[in-house]
């Protein structure tokens, strides 16, 4: 019998994408699904449209559940699947019709617990080219494929968490965080070390929208922008426990780095909280105080890191000194 996938769509204000995004899904060369749409509270037609769509395919499941956030939503859909297999895909999104059964082939035939295709990033109203070439698949260690997160080749790829095909096992003891945005950042790690191998296509087969009304990068930022920080040194203390050092002392780099750019960046916007650039600053203290790996850091890093710590006027200039 052929395994079952189960598929978790969470919804929320999404009627103008959603018959896109489940018609991709209904078309599968792959039949043995699991559809589960999980309405998270939404205010406008969506979970009405999950109902009409649910009534032109028996393999739909529709929940219905007070608003609680993506990762509320992606949580109760794992707890109502009922397939070998999860991927998760999201409600303003598509993938090609071949997508689940070139994973699911991928991970039988090389016997891994997760199967990653790559994605393409496309704009409204944009034609997408979908003819496949023949794919090009690389089999990793769980180890090599968290290096692979700092790869800039690879690091979306490996970071987000629609783009895979998991056994269903590893989410046992795994959840989402709620109440947390980058939900990704916080969980996908996990679930690469609990995998013994991965397989990697270069197949571009999840369809990702960049939608019109999306958040841009203006250099606006609240306080929940700085949770992907807190991400970071949850991963960082996590490798560190598990005896993975030079992954946590990347990790630490990466979140350090990432906080002199979105502070160099915030800073330059007029209109921009001034607490919350001094809530940055603090948090890149405390993790550079914390930091236990510097030995593993080049000279280059250590001095970027100490100079900003004194002060981030002081490090702007000599950047912009070193930059010309």
């Amino acid at each position: 019998m052929v395994e079952l996938i189960s598929v978790i769509v969470p919804v929320y204000k999404v009627e103008k994408y959603l018959t896109s995004c489940v018609t991709s899904l209904m078309a599968q060369s792959y039949r043995n699904l699991e559809i589960i749409l999980v309405d998270d509270g939404s205010p406008d037609r969506s979970g009405d449209l999950c109902d009409t769509l649910a009534a032109q395919d028996e393999r739909i499941v529709v929940i219905h559940k007070p608003n609680g956030g993506l990762s509320d939503a992606r949580n109760a859909g794992i707890e109502t699947a009922k397939g070998d297999y999860l991927f998760f895909l999201d409600s303003d999104d598509t993938i090609h019709e071949e997508t689940l059964e070139i994973l699911w082939k991928n991970l039988k035939e090389n016997q891994v617990d997760i199967s990653v295709c790559s994605y393409l990033a496309y704009f409204e109203g944009e034609d997408i080219d979908t003819v496949l070439p023949e794919q090009s698949i690389e089999k990793m260690s769980n180890i090599e494929a968290l290096w692979k997160m700092f790869d800039p080749e690879y690091n979306v790829q490996m970071i987000i968490c629609t783009n895979k095909l998991y056994k269903k096992a590893l989410w046992d003891t795994i959840r989402f965080p709620i109440g947390k945005i980058q939900e990704d950042e916080f969980t996908t790690y996990k679930l690469i070390y609990k995998a013994k191998t991965i397989v990697y296509t270069d197949l571009k087969m999840y369809y990702y929208l960049q939608r019109s009304d999306s958040i841009t990068g203006t250099g606006k930022m609240s306080r929940k922008n700085l949770q992907v920080f807190d991400a970071f040194s949850e991963r960082a203390t996590f490798f560190e426990k598990e005896g993975l050092k030079e992954l946590s002392a990347r990790s630490n780099q990466q979140s350090l780095n990432r906080m002199i750019v979105t502070y160099q960046k915030a800073s330059a916007a007029p209109d921009n909280d001034k607490t919350i650039l001094q809530a940055l600053k603090k948090k890149f203290d405390a993790t550079y105080c914390s930091y236990k790996t510097k030995s593993l850091l080049s000279t280059k890093d250590r001095v970027k890191n100490g100079l900003f710590s004194i002060s981030p006027t002081l490090f702007r200039v000599f950047h912009n000194l070193i930059a010309k």
